[in-house]
């Protein structure tokens, strides 16, 4: 069965595919021993019309003893349940030991650690040095599921995504040696987060996997890519605009690293693949650096996409609350990035008034419409990509919860960026990077009321804004408003999907819109979703004809909201 297509994706952050910068300590030498050594080619695929269709990968791994009899399956990850392989599947698989060609069963699929794969089992163990090869093609553009942006794409004459899209391994601990070869013509390039061109590290499977990267004919900036420091690499954009974009990018990297204060020889790598991919922009972060995917002809310097880069760019600076694999840990993960995306570019001088003022409100309505905002953080976690916006509860409601603590903060001379700053050290100390780490540092900056205060939001309590929250010179004010519900199902957004329900008294009802009908474009969603009034305008095809259907969103049924506004006695906002 067709599952439904997941939208308003812009960040997600799972523990399999983003690391930290202050956890890229796989660049530096381990003391453990080292359990394999493996050496990866990376050749582009192209047809007869020079278009990408994927990736062929090579590889040789040896591991310790390299005498040892080792039984041998092979691993893909299927990518689920934020994605689903279609096209990209393994082909045209060979491998071969020192004593000969080695034989697979068919694939089966297989749980493991809350992870989905695809597994192939060796006929027979395997000796000495390990060499397999095989083919993985592009995914679809428009997946049935569209989660994070890490599967293999081809974007401007190149291919992109995570290695995890197109890693086939045996299911290797501990610490591995690894290098990365690309094999491409002499004007193409790649660059990875792990480096610009080919790379030698020291890592583990996990940091492996969620490597992000570009192959093909790449716009950099600056022209010559430094090792150390800000540089920015893109394929599919229009000609110049990475160069266009690229003052304010810096400038925010800048204004992250004067609030988390990282190593200062660290690289920091923007990655931007451009392709028919969508309606909706994406991020995603990694190994101090990060991928953005851009719609076509969407400039990567317009205002609309500075947020996300700045929500990226805290993802990159701050380390993961990841005690829950199963994304319990979003609510400071993700909430902190959503917080701070707003705040730490409007202290530096990057957003205009208007334009702070409206990524708060944009915000607010993110969280006040949602359906789902009363979920419990673990019950928001398990509906996480169960078809509905579960999933953004994390973003918008840890959004607000961080703009009451820092209002809460500032009144006694502390703030959250000092906070996380804390938890960061305590992190990269050993400390557990969970739950009961933040609360005994709520406890110890703030008291008992500050733990009761994080315990309703854990709870789904609806969060009402403090006095202060973003800033002494903003005040608050109800707004009416219902929840966004668009009242079809499914709700798919790309053209020709077919609405089988209209749901009974609900605004799309009214508006005439019936079963049978389908999308004569794509619709972006997301805006929608971001306001407390907003219409949705569907192109419509009913029994050949081309129709236009409007309607408001939201449920006629109101629930308490708050919006922010300049506060009447101040004009400036601190």
């Amino acid at each position: 069965m067709r599952k439904p297509y997941i939208w308003l994706i812009r960040c997600v952050t799972t523990a399999v595919c983003y690391v930290a910068a202050a956890s890229s300590a796989f660049a530096k030498e381990h003391t453990e021993t080292q359990v394999a050594n493996l050496v990866i080619q990376l050749t582009p695929k192209k047809n007869a019309e020079n278009q990408s269709t994927g990736l062929r990968v090579s590889y040789t791994l040896v591991q310790a003893p390299e005498n040892a009899v080792v039984p041998l399956t092979l691993r893909l990850d299927t990518l689920e349940p934020a994605l689903t392989r279609t096209s990209d599947q393994v082909a045209d698989l060979h491998a071969s030991d020192a004593r000969g060609a080695v034989e697979f069963s068919e694939p089966v699929r297989q749980q493991s650690n809350g992870k989905t794969f695809q597994v192939w089992k060796a006929s027979r163990p395997t000796y000495g040095v390990l060499h397999v090869s095989y083919v993985v093609p592009v995914a679809l553009p428009h997946p049935p599921i569209r989660g994070p942006h890490i599967d293999l794409q081809a974007a401007g004459g190149g291919v992109s995504g995570a290695l995890v899209s197109v890693l086939l391994l045996p299911p290797l601990s501990g610490h591995i040696r690894a290098a990365l070869k690309w094999h491409m013509s002499k004007d193409e390039r790649a660059v990875s987060t792990f480096a610009y061109g080919n790379s030698s590290v020291t890592t583990t499977m996990d940091e492996l996997n969620s490597t992000l990267f570009l192959a093909g004919r790449l716009e950099t900036f600056p022209s010559k890519p430094p090792t150390k420091g800000f540089s920015m690499y893109s394929l599919g954009c229009a000609p110049g605009a990475l160069r266009r974009s690229a003052s304010w990018y810096e400038k925010a990297y800048e204004a992250m690293r004067q609030a988390f204060h990282p190593r200062s020889d660290s690289a920091f790598r923007v990655l931007i693949r451009s392709y028919d991919g969508g309606p909706l922009d994406s991020g995603r972060a990694n190994n101090g650096s990060l991928l953005l995917y851009l719609p076509l002809n969407v400039d990567p310097g317009s205002p609309a996409e500075h947020s996300l880069i700045a929500h990226e760019m805290v993802h990159v600076f701050t380390r993961p609350l990841d005690g829950d694999s199963n994304g319990e840990g979003d609510w400071y993960t993700e909430g902190i990035a959503d917080y701070l995306k707003i705040t730490v570019p409007f202290a530096a001088g990057l957003y205009s008034r208007a334009e702070y003022l409206g990524l708060i409100n944009s915000q607010a309505a993110f969280y006040y419409t949602n359906p789902d905002r009363d979920l419990s953080v673990p019950d928001a976690a398990k509906a996480k990509w169960k078809g509905n916006v579960s999933w953004t509860i994390p973003y918008a409601r840890g959004s607000m919860y961080f703009a009451n603590l820092d209002a809460e903060l500032r009144a006694k001379g502390q703030s959250v960026i000092g906070l996380i700053n804390e938890m960061n050290h305590k992190m990269a100390d050993g400390e557990p990077s969970n739950d009961q780490t933040w609360l005994r540092l709520l406890e110890t900056r703030l008291g008992q009321q500050a733990v009761a205060e994080w315990t309703d939001m854990w709870r789904g309590h609806l969060m009402r804004p403090v006095t202060g929250a973003f800033g002494g010179s903003l005040e608050t004010q109800p707004v009416n408003t219902g929840y966004f519900s668009l009242g079809y199902l499914p709700a798919y957004h790309t053209e020709g999907s077919v609405i089988q329900k209209v749901l009974p008294g609900t605004n799309a009802a009214s508006a005439g819109l019936i079963a049978g009908d389908s999308l004569a474009e794509t619709v972006d969603i997301n805006p929608l979703a971001h306001s407390f009034a907003s219409q949705i305008r569907l192109r419509i095809e009913r029994h050949g004809k081309l129709l236009v259907v409007t309607f408001d969103p939201h449920t006629k049924e109101q629930v308490p909201a708050w919006e922010w506004r300049n506060a009447k006695d101040d004009q400036r906002i601190h």
